[in-house]
């Protein structure tokens, strides 16, 4: 027995597991590793291990004890490990939720042609006017092929737009893609409306602008004929479009609206509007 006790004496200088446990905050002053285990680690049961921690505590103990607050032992350790986890950030806890940035489009000069069809489509004027003032050089100009307007100024184009939506009530655009080339800003429109002619002659007396009843100078035919000059169409299709625009039928147009926008660079204002449209087809609504 006194071998044994030898034996045992210098393992434990060759490694105090109470006093490492000690170091790490799992044991409290008073705890013994002998006091939180119950299995039998000595080779015969009738031996028991000789209690030399705190004697030689001191010897092994290197490092300076920087944990606050109640130290956990080990069977409490054990026991919560399936339990909550311990928040070991720096950051105090908080249940606020960040939402991400709302980005208005409508302060962006890439998304005016969105922004202008989509007021344009509701008949939103009061928008538009303050988009443009927001956007548009105070001495910008506007060109339209459509019926021959040529060049107008802004008040000029949103008076244009007010009566080619009481003459299309179901008048409809939409953007189609948008690139920006240098200081120009190019996007291709969608149209869908339909020419009614009883509203469209009773639109035409009643509009007292001369700007604006240059929309009904021409015919629907000869309109239909400035606007498929540029289509790629064969003639034989070129000319049914013509003769069903100059029938009395209530027809459904499908154009396509060429916008470049362009803008200076050190104010970023547009100082030119370029609208340009084509035919791409036409249907008789009775045969929908």
């Amino acid at each position: 027995m006194q071998v044994k006790s030898e034996h045992w004496a210098e393992e434990s200088t060759a490694f105090d597991f109470d006093s490492s446990m000690f170091d790490v905050g799992l044991l409290d002053d008073d705890e013994e590793i002998s006091d939180v285990t119950t299995e039998d680690v000595s080779p015969e049961s009738s031996y028991v291990k000789p209690n030399t921690a705190k004697s030689q505590r001191g010897v092994f103990k290197t490092t300076r004890r920087y944990n606050t607050g109640k130290k956990m032992s080990i069977v409490s350790t054990l026991s919560h490990m399936d339990g909550p986890k311990v928040n070991v950030s720096r950051r105090p806890p908080s249940n606020i939720l960040y939402a991400f940035p709302h980005f208005d489009k409508c302060d962006s000069l890439v998304y005016f042609p969105c922004t202008m069809t989509r007021h344009l489509n509701t008949g939103d004027f009061t928008a538009i006017s303050k988009l443009f003032n927001t956007h548009l050089d105070k001495d910008c100009r506007v060109f339209m092929d459509y019926a021959s307007i040529g060049d107008i100024n802004i008040k000029s184009f949103l008076r244009l737009h007010e009566v080619m939506l009481d003459a299309q009530p179901d008048r409809i655009m939409c953007v189609h893609t948008t690139k920006v080339v240098e200081n120009q800003i190019m996007a291709s429109v969608y149209l869908k409306a339909t020419d009614n002619r009883t509203i469209t002659d009773s639109v035409a007396r009643t509009v007292k602008d001369p700007i604006c009843a240059g929309l009904f100078t021409m015919n629907r035919a000869e309109r239909m004929k400035l606007n498929l000059a540029a289509v790629n169409r064969t003639e034989e299709e070129k000319l049914k479009m013509i003769e069903l625009a100059d029938s009395k039928e209530d027809l459904l147009v499908y154009v396509r609206l060429n916008l470049v926008l362009t803008f200076n660079d050190f104010t970023k204002k547009i100082t030119s509007i370029i609208c340009n449209g084509q035919v791409t087809s036409m249907h008789a609504v009775k045969d929908l």
